[in-house]
């Protein structure tokens, strides 16, 4: 942490700086350090809005990091209000960029990974209504997503992964041990591409659908 706020001074790149904040406010949530952390996030989506939104690395997502951290506090309101902010900012970054496009023939790269970055807002966006207890709402937007992923594959195991579990949670809490949630689940579990702690984490939420259903030694 101390090494990422030297690194931060000598840094005079604005895109790196926007790197270096993001890091170190993950830093300071492994520390628990939660409002420093909030600091860094909140400073790193300024640093952003300094950069044209062509030069910008859509990669780095500083408002899916703050509001990530309203959720771990069950802030779910301020968690909302700083994805619809993120929503907003990379709307006007892919209307710039599809007028480049139209005019220059340039940047479909870049404009595929906005739509990617817009998805991953959605994705925080159904978590945050499912911790709001907006079950229809959170199963309406994780549904778009899926469907996305599903189609856009590259890069997106994990996430479709989550998603699925996501969706297996809202199943649950609307019919405890339902054949729906058990189906997600199961896909989820079953992704071969998927990483090993996803995969992990995705069998420890089967384990916890199957001890709703009564299965405590499928479950154990």
């Amino acid at each position: 942490l101390a090494a990422q706020r030297v690194e931060l001074k000598r840094t005079s790149n604005t895109a790196g700086k926007v790197e270096v904040l993001l890091r170190t406010g993950k830093l300071e949530m492994i520390l628990g350090h939660f409002r420093q952390a909030e600091k860094s996030y909140v400073d790193a989506i300024a640093v952003q809005s300094e950069l044209r939104r062509d030069e910008r690395d859509f990669w780095l997502i500083p408002h899916v990091q703050l509001a990530m951290l309203y959720q771990l506090e069950e802030r779910f309101g301020r968690a909302e209000r700083i994805l619809d902010d993120g929503f907003a900012d990379i709307e006007q970054t892919r209307a710039v960029l599809a007028e480049h496009n139209a005019g220059l023939g340039m940047h479909a790269d870049d404009l595929r990974v906005v739509a990617f970055t817009t998805m991953t807002l959605f994705q925080m966006k159904a978590w945050t209504y499912f911790g709001q207890g907006r079950f229809d709402e959170a199963r309406r937007v994780a549904r778009e997503v899926l469907a996305y992923l599903e189609t856009e594959r590259t890069l997106t195991s994990p996430t479709i992964t989550d998603v699925r579990i996501l969706l297996g949670r809202i199943e649950d809490s609307t019919d405890p041990g339902s054949s729906a949630a058990r189906r997600h689940f199961q896909t989820a579990v079953e992704r071969d591409l998927s990483s090993d702690l996803m995969r992990a984490i995705a069998q420890f939420e089967f384990a916890r659908h199957l001890l709703l259903t009564g299965n405590d030694v499928a479950a154990e």
